[in-house]
C-alpha cells in the first residue's frame, strides 16, 4: 500500500491495489506483445466462458443445436462486457466457475467444493469480483445445510461438516494476498460505498437498454423454472434468485445474473420449450464429409474474425519525447 498520488479528491489516502496480478498480467503482455496480446487474452477468455457454457448446456441434456442457440443467445447478451480489456474478465471466468463446482456437488457430491479454495485464492489477487462469488458460495451453503437437515439426508452430520469446512477454508483462502485480512475490508468499505458519479454502480433500471435486455433472459428464465419438469435443487434456486436480483442494486452485477440464469436456468428453459414448442421433424442426417466440412468452415470462420479482430498496425510503445516539439508544441 502507498499514498494515492494521483487523486485530487482524497489525496495522501492510502491505496490498496487489489487488482495487482492483473495488473501483471496486462503489462506483461502488452511488453511482450503489444496490444495484440491484450485482445488475444480477451479473446481467449471469452472462448473459454463459450466452451464452459457449451459444455455444461450438452451435460444438461441439450442438443448441438439447443445448446448452440442457448450459448449464442448468451455470448450475444454478455458481449458488451466481453469485449472490453479490463479485470472483470477473470471475475466473469471464475464467477461462471464457481457455479458450475455448485452445480455438480448434487452429483458428485460435497467433496467438489474442494476445488473453491484454490480458486478463490487466484480470484482474490485478480480482482475484487471475488466478494459475489464469496456471497454466492454462502448463500448456497445456507440453503443446501437447511435442505440436508430439513429434508433429513443420510448423514446430515458429516456432510454438513464438510460444507462447512469447504466454506470457511475459501473465505481464508481469500485472505491470502499480499494485504492480508486488509482486502477485505478495504473491498467491503469500496462496495458499499456511494458512487453517484458511475454508471454501471447505479440500480438497474427496466425501461432502459440494459433493462430490457436483462428482461430477455430474465423473464424466460422465471417462465421456464414454473414449467420445467426437471429437478429444481433448492440451493441452486437460492443462488439463482439472489444474483437475479443483484443488478437491481448496482447495474455492473448484469453479467453475472447472466451468467447464472445459463448455468442455472438453462436447462429448465429448454425443457418448457420443449413442452409448448410444437415438435419438429428430425432433420436428415447429413453425411459424414460434408459434416467434416462445415465443421471446418466454422472453424475457418472463427480463426478469420479473430484474426480481423487484431489490430493492422503495430502501436508504438515508446515513450512519448519530452523535447518541445516544433512551433513550442508538446506531443502530449
Amino acid at each position: 500500500m502507498q499514498p494515492d498520488l494521483y487523486s485530487y479528491i482524497t489525496p495522501g489516502l492510502l491505496w490498496t491495489n487489489h487488482e495487482w496480478l492483473v495488473s501483471v498480467i496486462f503489462a506483461t503482455l502488452f511488453d511482450t506483445f503489444g496490444p495484440r496480446g491484450l485482445i488475444g487474452l480477451k479473446l481467449a477468455v471469452t472462448l473459454v466462458i463459450c466452451g464452459l457454457l457449451y459444455g455444461h448446456f450438452r451435460r444438461c441434456r441439450l442438443t448441438r443445436v439447443g445448446a448452440s442457440i442457448v450459448l449464442l443467445v448468451f455470448v450475444h447478451a454478455m458481449m458488451p462486457w466481453l469485449i472490453t480489456v479490463r479485470a472483470q474478465l477473470a471475475t466473469y471466468l471464475l464467477f461462471l466457475l464457481t457455479l458450475l463446482v455448485l452445480g455438480r456437488v448434487s452429483a458428485h457430491g460435497v467433496w467438489s467444493l474442494w476445488k473453491l479454495p484454490p480458486l478463490f485464492f487466484i480470484w482474490a489477487n485478480l480482482h475484487g469480483g471475488f466478494l459475489a462469488g464469496l456471497g454466492v458460495l454462502l448463500v448456497w451453503a445456507v440453503a443446501r445445510l437447511a435442505t440436508v437437515w430439513v429434508c433429513g439426508e443420510p448423514s446430515p452430520g458429516r456432510a454438513s461438516a464438510g460444507i462447512v469446512a469447504a466454506v470457511v477454508v475459501s473465505v481464508l483462502a481469500t485472505c491470502v494476498n499480499p494485504f492480508g485480512v486488509h482486502l477485505l475490508t478495504f473491498l467491503y468499505r469500496t462496495a458499499i460505498g456511494p458512487r453517484p458519479d458511475i454508471s454501471e454502480w447505479q440500480p438497474l433500471v427496466l425501461n432502459q437498454q440494459w433493462g430490457i435486455l436483462y428482461l430477455l433472459l430474465a423473464v424466460p428464465a422465471v417462465l421456464g423454472l414454473i414449467w420445467s419438469r426437471r429437478e429444481h435443487v433448492p440451493a441452486l434456486m437460492a443462488v439463482l434468485l439472489v444474483v437475479m436480483a443483484m443488478p437491481f442494486l448496482a447495474a455492473r452485477h448484469i453479467p453475472l445474473a447472466l451468467l447464472a440464469i445459463g448455468v442455472i436456468a438453462a436447462e429448465h428453459i429448454s425443457d418448457a420449450w420443449s413442452r409448448v414448442a410444437p415438435a419438429a421433424p428430425s432433420p436428415p442426417r447429413l453425411p459424414a464429409a460434408v459434416a467434416r466440412l462445415t465443421r471446418a468452415a466454422c472453424l475457418g470462420l472463427a480463426a478469420l474474425l479473430i484474426l480481423l479482430s487484431v489490430p493492422v498496425s503495430p502501436a508504438s510503445r515508446s515513450a512519448p519525447s519530452l523535447e518541445p516539439a516544433r512551433y513550442g508544441r508538446w506531443p502530449f
